[in-house]
C-alpha cells in the first residue's frame, strides 16, 4: 500500500536557501503559491458541490409550486453536468486575476518602447500651476453658485413649458 503524502498550503524552501531567495527565484515561489491557490480553490468547490446538490435538491422537495420546484431541480442538474466546466472556469479566472496583478497595465505602458519622438514632451511648471489654480477657481465659483444656478435652471424650464404651450395652443385655435 503506498503512502500519500499529504499536501499542505506551504511551499517549502530549501534549508540552504531560506531568507536568501534570489531575485531569480521570487517568480516561481510565485507562480507556485499561484497555481497551489488555483488547486485549493478547485479542492473546495468540488467538495462545496455535493452538500449544493443536496440543498438544492431538499429545497425542490419541500416547495408547493411545480415551477420553483423544477427551477431547483434543473439548477441542480446544471451543476453536477458542468461540475468540471465550473472548477476550470474559476481556476482560469483565479490566473487571470494573478496575472494581471503581476503585471499591471502601467508596468505594461513603462516597458513598451516610444515610438515617435512627439510622444515626449517637456512639462511647463508654471503653466501646469497656472492650469491647476484656474481649476480650482472654477470649482469653487461653480459649488458656490450650484444652488442658484439650480434655481434659475427650474424657473427656465417652467418658461420653456409654459412657452410651449402657449404657442401650442395659439397653433390648435
Amino acid at each position: 500500500m503506498a503512502m500519500l503524502v499529504p499536501v499542505d498550503n506551504v511551499i517549502r524552501f530549501p534549508e540552504a536557501t531560506r531568507g536568501s531567495t534570489t531575485e531569480l527565484d521570487r517568480p516561481q515561489t510565485l507562480v507556485k503559491a499561484r497555481d497551489l491557490m488555483a488547486q485549493k480553490l478547485c479542492d473546495a468547490l468540488r467538495s462545496l458541490l455535493p452538500r449544493l446538490e443536496e440543498e438544492l435538491l431538499a429545497r425542490g422537495d419541500a416547495s408547493t409550486g411545480r415551477l420553483q420546484r423544477e427551477l431547483y431541480y434543473g439548477t441542480r442538474d446544471v451543476l453536477h453536468e458542468k461540475a468540471q466546466l465550473l472548477e476550470s472556469c474559476l481556476a482560469s479566472a483565479w490566473l487571470k486575476l494573478c496575472e494581471s496583478w503581476l503585471q499591471p497595465a502601467d508596468k505594461a505602458k513603462a516597458s513598451r518602447a516610444i515610438s515617435e519622438p512627439t510622444e515626449l514632451q517637456l512639462l511647463d511648471f508654471g503653466a501646469m500651476d497656472q492650469e491647476l489654480a484656474v481649476k480650482a477657481i472654477a470649482s469653487r465659483l461653480q459649488s458656490a453658485c450650484d444652488e442658484d444656478l439650480f434655481g434659475a435652471g427650474h424657473r427656465l424650464a417652467f418658461l420653456c413649458v409654459c412657452t410651449s404651450t402657449i404657442n401650442q395652443e395659439g397653433i390648435a385655435r
